[in-house]
């Protein structure tokens, strides 16, 4: 048994029967030779894998009066048929269909008294490719567990290796009893009521050295400058998703270029999609788009093949800047003084408080705000999450079978409609741009706009722009 950190339980406690915090990952490989057996063979292979997952066996095990948080227990045999699913796109199977088919699944809750897990089929893709769509919860695993996730079951080698068996056969860890649950729960309680006193230092120590250091561009404020838009709302359960992939190269000629991050021209894409979408709609307000963007808290990379470590910095998109080319310089500058800021607060800090979250309390609370829909009546913590995963740069290979594309979708949030979540792979940046479908029906809007904005960036490029020769245009940003 493993009791869930803060920040893992964190993503629990958070989710109402709108707000779904599932993530989902989409691995595209060739077509079967029998899809007819595609299923099938999808579960032999889940099986067969499984000792090599403990996360996938892992479920919930409440604690009694909700002293504490969950524990995660293997208890049980994986009835993995009960969690291998198919859906068949729309005809006649193009992007859009493909979409609205993934769309669908991630308006679906995963159910809480099974492990946290399902994957499907997605059949009748006009390309016949074998598409495989995980649906993870948050509480397991974040953007940088699942990457090692992927790397732990896939291979460089076209060549498939034999998948290695355990010596001794699984065995089922023993369900506690309710005094077993309650003891160790108040045991636990006790120990970090003892850390208390040295959490409050180090938050009181960050506190002052956020105080002492005036930076310069000042990066923006959580609900206090983020301006209201369509897609910053309460939610429903309906989910609308678009999704795009381009050229890898072209981006990091951009950002050669520009001497800035790809981060950052990640960013930029985004921006200028949404201040594009929101000027066409009308709305584009005067105060700048503000991007939670989420980063591993983790100093050194980990082998753990579970749970979260994230924190999040705030940054500008710059959508009160016309040029594209000088938004990108400005997030770039904000960026780098919203780093500085994250590296003056330790990245647990978050995640240390939330181990003292009470479980049932934070739950109501998150209940009641979905409930009566504040979301629409308090200004937004920021307007959208923009997520960026360094995925492999070299061909990965399941069974043999060369993958061809990798999609993550991250959820969205009560107050923050919109996630875009990117990973790369091979040649490819693989965007997916995720939105509540009562608020942002057209996403493909957004994508197509970030197709846009690369081709203006690189334009912007071509013609021999560079950081030092728009830097004038920076001594706005400073008083």
């Amino acid at each position: 048994m493993e009791r869930l950190s803060g920040l893992d339980a964190g993503f629990l406690y958070l989710e109402t029967p709108t707000l779904l915090m599932h993530t989902l990952k989409l691995l595209v490989l060739p077509p079967l030779d029998e899809p007819a057996s595609a299923r099938e063979h999808l579960i032999e292979a889940v099986r067969s894998r499984l000792h090599l997952l403990p996360l996938l066996r892992r479920r919930l095990l409440e604690v009694p009066l909700g002293l504490h948080h969950p524990l995660w227990i293997e208890c049980a045999e994986v009835d993995v048929a009960r969690h291998v699913l198919c859906k068949r796109v729309r005809a006649p199977g193009g992007p859009r269909e493909f979409d609205s088919a993934v769309a669908a699944i991630a308006s679906q809750p995963l159910d809480r008294t099974e492990p946290l897990w399902e994957l499907w089929l997605l059949e009748g893709r006009a390309d016949r490719a074998f598409t495989v769509l995980v649906k993870l919860h948050h509480a397991l695993a974040d953007g940088a567990t699942a990457l090692r996730l992927l790397e732990a079951l896939t291979t460089h080698d076209r060549l498939a290796v034999p998948i290695a068996q355990p010596h001794a056969p699984w065995q089922a860890e023993r369900l506690p009893s309710r005094f077993e649950l309650v003891r160790s729960a108040l045991r636990d309680r006790l120990r970090e009521a003892a850390q208390l006193p040295a959490l409050v230092k180090r938050t009181w120590k960050a506190a002052s050295d956020l105080r002492a250091h005036a930076l310069v561009p000042r990066p923006p404020r959580p609900m206090l400058d983020a301006p209201r838009t369509s897609f910053n709302g309460a939610l429903t359960a309906s989910r609308s998703l678009a999704t795009v992939a381009l050229p890898l190269a072209l981006a990091l000629r951009v950002k050669t270029s520009a001497k800035v991050s790809l981060n950052d021209v990640v960013l930029a894409l985004v921006g200028s999609a949404l201040r594009s979408y929101l000027q066409t709609n009308g709305e584009l307000p005067e105060r700048a788009l503000i991007a939670s963007v989420p980063s591993s808290s983790e100093s050194e990379p980990s082998a753990k093949l579970s749970g979260n470590h994230v924190s999040s910095l705030f940054t500008t998109l710059a959508t009160d800047v016309a040029d594209d080319w000088q938004r990108l310089l400005v997030i770039h500058q904000v960026t780098q003084q919203a780093k500085l800021l994250q590296e003056l607060v330790p990245a647990t800090l978050l995640g240390d408080w939330l181990q003292y979250a009470p479980p049932k309390p934070a739950a109501w609370v998150v209940a009641q705000w979905s409930r009566w829909q504040l979301a629409d009546h308090v200004p937004p913590p920021v307007n959208v999450v923009v997520s960026f995963v360094r995925g492999p740069s070299e061909q990965r290979f399941a069974e043999g079978r060369p993958l061809r594309a990798i999609y993550s979708v991250g959820p969205i949030l009560e107050g923050i409609g919109l996630n875009v979540t990117v990973w790369s792979y091979l040649d490819k940046l693989h965007f997916s741009v995720l939105a509540c479908n009562d608020l942002t029906p057209d996403p493909q809007r957004i994508s197509s706009g970030i197709a846009v904005a690369l081709d203006n960036l690189v334009k912007a490029a071509s013609l021999g722009r560079s950081a030092a020769s728009s830097r004038a245009g920076l001594t706005a940003l400073s008083p």
